[in-house]
C-alpha cells in the first residue's frame, strides 16, 4: 500500500510517519510506503531526506506511570520526498499509482482555505486543497472514473470537522474550475474524508547534524471517524498504538484543542514577552506556572463544561506533559499561524466562559492582548520572527505603521484588531466589555511591563 503525505514538519515525522513505521515493523504484510510532499515552496529539509536515505530517529522521552521512559526508533517508512513546486510532473504521475490508498496532511489551521484566484492550469496551485483537487482530478481521468480508485483522506490539521472541510473546499475548486459532474460524483462517492484529532507533543532535537530527528513524549492519541474503512486497514492494535476509531470525535477534540492547545497558544506571547523561550521554562517559573495553571483550571476548564472532574483530570495530565523535562518545546515553534490558532483555541473558550458564567475570563483576555503586542514583531530591540500568512503579517504591519504601539493607542489598536472579521469570523467588539478588557491589558503591559502585569493579575 502507498500513502501520500502533504507536509514534512516535525509533527508528521513524529506522529503519522512513526505510526506507519511501527505498523510496518509489527505486521510485515502491511507494508505501507510513504511519499512525502513538501507543502510549501522551497527545498527545506528535502536534501536531508535524500542524504539520510529517508531515515531518521524519533527519540521518545518522558514519564509513563510515574517512571522515566526513554526509547528511540529509526523510522524507515518514507520511500521518497520531493516538492510539487519543483517537480510538478512527478507529483501528478503519483496519481496513476494503483496501490495508492491514503493521503495524510498537516498544513496547520491556516492551510485549509479556498482561493478563487487559483486556476486549474497552475502548476501547481499554491493552496494545499488546490493541489489536492488537481491531483484527484488527474487520478479520476487516468482511471476513467473507476470507483475502486478513490482515496481515503486523513487530515491532521487541528480544525473542527477537518475532513468535511477539506471535502467542501475541494468541491468549491471543482465548481470554480468548471470540472465535470462525473468528477464531483467520484469525489463524493468514491473518496472518503475522515474527520480526525491528533495529540502528541513533538519537538526538534536541535541536533544540527541530524535535523530530521525529532523528540516526542510517550503519550500519543489519534482519533479517527472511521466510516468503516480504516479500522480493518490499519493494524494499530498489533502495533500497540493509541488509535481510536470513533463514530463522533467531538468530545476528544474539544478536550484537546481547548485545554492542551489552548494552554499552549495562551502561553506563547505571554511567556515569550516575559523572557522565556520554552514551555518547560515557563512551567519552571513560579510566576508563569501560576498564571498557566490558573488560566487552564479556572478559565478553560469551566468553559468546556464537562461533567464531574473530567476536565480537571485531563488538565492535570496536560500540565504534567508540559513539564516534561526532556522536551525542548520552543514558544516560537508553537507560534506558527497564531492568529488562526487563537481563534480556534482561545476565542472559543473566552466566548463560552462569558456565556456560561456571565463574565470575561481575565487570563485568557490577557493572553489575547499579549498576542496583539507580540504581532508588533518587537521585544525591546529584538525582532520577533513572526510566522504567519502574508495577509496576517500585512494587517499588523499596516496597523502599527498607522497606529503606533503606545499605551494611549491601546483602545484604537484593540478595536481595529477585534473588528477584523477575516480573523475571527465576526466583530469581537460586539462582546460586552471585551474591547475594554483587551485594551486595558495592552495598556498595562506597555506601561508596567509583562512580568509586572502578570504579577498584578495574580495578586
Amino acid at each position: 500500500m502507498i500513502a501520500l503525505q502533504f507536509g514534512d514538519g516535525n509533527f508528521l515525522r513524529g506522529f503519522v510517519d512513526w505510526m506507519i513505521h511501527e505498523m510496518n515493523e509489527v505486521v510485515p504484510n502491511f507494508n505501507c510506503e510513504l511519499i512525502v510532499l513538501k507543502a510549501r515552496k522551497g527545498t527545506g529539509l528535502l536534501p536531508e531526506y535524500e542524504a539520510r536515505n529517508y531515515r531518521y530517529i524519533v527519540h521518545t522521552k518522558g514519564f509513563v506511570n510515574g517512571e522515566i521512559h526513554r526509547s528511540k526508533s529509526e523510522v524507515k517508512s518514507i520511500e521518497e520526498a520531493f516538492s510539487p513546486y519543483l517537480e510538478y510532473e512527478r507529483f501528478m504521475l503519483l496519481a496513476e499509482l494503483e496501490d495508492l490508498k491514503l493521503i495524510f496532511s498537516n498544513t496547520t489551521e491556516a492551510g485549509i482555505y479556498f482561493d478563487d484566484k487559483e486556476r486549474m492550469t497552475d502548476a501547481p496551485a499554491i493552496s494545499y486543497i488546490g493541489k489536492l483537487t488537481q491531483f484527484l482530478y488527474e487520478r479520476y481521468q487516468h482511471f476513467n472514473g473507476d470507483k475502486s480508485k478513490g482515496i481515503i483522506i486523513v487530515p491532521c490539521e487541528l480544525l473542527k470537522s477537518n475532513g468535511d472541510l477539506q471535502k467542501t473546499t475541494i468541491l468549491n475548486y471543482i465548481a470554480l474550475w468548471n470540472l465535470p459532474q462525473g468528477f464531483t460524483n467520484w469525489v463524493q462517492e468514491s473518496c472518503t474524508f475522515c474527520n480526525t484529532l491528533v495529540d502528541r507533543i513533538i519537538t526538534s532535537t536541535n541536533d544540527v547534524n541530524n535535523p530530521l530527528d525529532v523528540q516526542a513524549e510517550p503519550y500519543h492519541l489519534f482519533v479517527i471517524e472511521d466510516y468503516g474503512v480504516l479500522r480493518g486497514m490499519l493494524p494499530s492494535e498489533d502495533a500497540k498504538l493509541n488509535i481510536i476509531f470513533a463514530d463522533d470525535l467531538e468530545y476528544y477534540r474539544k478536550r484537546k484543542v481547548r485545554i492542551l492547545n489552548g494552554g499552549h497558544t495562551s502561553m506563547v506571547a505571554v511567556g515569550y514577552l516575559a523572557g522565556f523561550d520554552t514551555v518547560q521554562a515557563c512551567l519552571d517559573s513560579p510566576l508563569m506556572s501560576t498564571f498557566i495553571e490558573r488560566l487552564i483550571h479556572d478559565e478553560i476548564c469551566p468553559s468546556v463544561n464537562f461533567p464531574g472532574n473530567e476536565a480537571k483530570q485531563y488538565a492535570d495530565d496536560v500540565l504534567d506533559r508540559f513539564r516534561n523535562p526532556f522536551l525542548n518545546h520552543k514558544l516560537l515553534s508553537i507560534s506558527l499561524n497564531s492568529i488562526s490558532k487563537l481563534n480556534v483555541r482561545v476565542v472559543t473558550s473566552i466566548k463560552s466562559y462569558n456565556q456560561l458564567l456571565g463574565k470575561l475570563p481575565q487570563r485568557l483576555c490577557f493572553a489575547f492582548a499579549s498576542m496583539i503586542i507580540f504581532y508588533a514583531g518587537k521585544k525591546g530591540n529584538e525582532t520577533i520572527p513572526l510566522a504567519d500568512t502574508q495577509q496576517v503579517k500585512d494587517f499588523f504591519s499596516t496597523l502599527y505603521i498607522q497606529t503606533p504601539l503606545l499605551p494611549e493607542n491601546s483602545k484604537s489598536i484593540t478595536q481595529q484588531v477585534l473588528s477584523n472579521t477575516q480573523f475571527w469570523e465576526e466583530d469581537l467588539n460586539a462582546i460586552t466589555g471585551f474591547t475594554d478588557a483587551i485594551s486595558t491589558h495592552i495598556s498595562n503591559i506597555l506601561t508596567l511591563g509583562m512580568k509586572e502585569s502578570i504579577e498584578a493579575l495574580e495578586i
